[in-house]
């Protein structure tokens, strides 16, 4: 497991800690709470159970690594699909997103917030750019990085891509980078690359 050394990403809040690790095959599930083997068990393909287990084991991972004591631990997911964590019944903030290889795991106690990531290689189709981008922001980065700003931002507001993507808004002001929503709330970002990968932390 990678715990992230963020020291050195403009912008990156203190209170948030982000974990890295490969995606493996594994059947041991042992280590899931009941909600969440419920969940596991209701997964019918092989690389979805080794993504959910893969996440699971990582957000446990990463509290015994930062050093937070615990005696049970859980994850939630509401009626959108937002998933949030429990260290002993006290709620924390949580974020997944997965590259067909890497798993990664955003956590804070104190800030909403939500992470995406996207291979520097993957190939798009051209036309994604109409429903991505303003167009003052089309120059503003690669179309695969832009698009993790705007998916972590919306995985932050617990909302996933069911809101029109040119609705958001990317404002840089002195040096603070923000989403501005459609409802006149906003969000900061700080983007990052990582073994060929962008990668976009959202957080409030």
């Amino acid at each position: 497991m990678i715990l992230i050394d963020t020291k050195n990403i403009e912008g990156w809040p203190v209170d948030v800690f982000v974990g890295m690790v490969e995606i493996t095959s594994s059947s041991d599930a042992s280590f899931l709470s009941p909600n969440e083997s419920l969940i596991y068990n209701e997964l019918n393909h092989p690389n979805r159970k080794n993504e959910f287990l893969t996440g699971r084991k990582l957000f446990r991972d990463m509290v015994e690594e930062i050093g937070w004591n615990y005696s049970k631990i859980n994850t939630l997911k509401d009626e959108l699909g937002k998933p949030s964590g429990l260290i002993d019944e006290k709620s924390v903030h949580l974020s997944f997103t997965h590259s067909n290889n890497w798993m990664l795991c955003a956590l804070s106690k104190k800030r909403n917030v939500g992470i995406d990531i996207e291979h520097k290689n993957r190939k798009y189709n051209p036309s994604i750019i109409n429903r991505l981008a303003n167009d003052d922001e089309i120059d503003i980065m690669p179309v695969l990085k832009l698009w993790t700003v705007k998916e972590a931002a919306l995985k932050m507001k617990g909302i996933g891509i069911r809101m029109d993507l040119k609705s958001l808004k990317l404002v840089s002001n002195k040096n603070r980078n923000q989403v501005h929503f459609s409802d006149d709330s906003m969000c900061d970002f700080c983007t990052f690359e990582k073994q060929n990968h962008y990668i976009t932390l959202a957080y409030k």
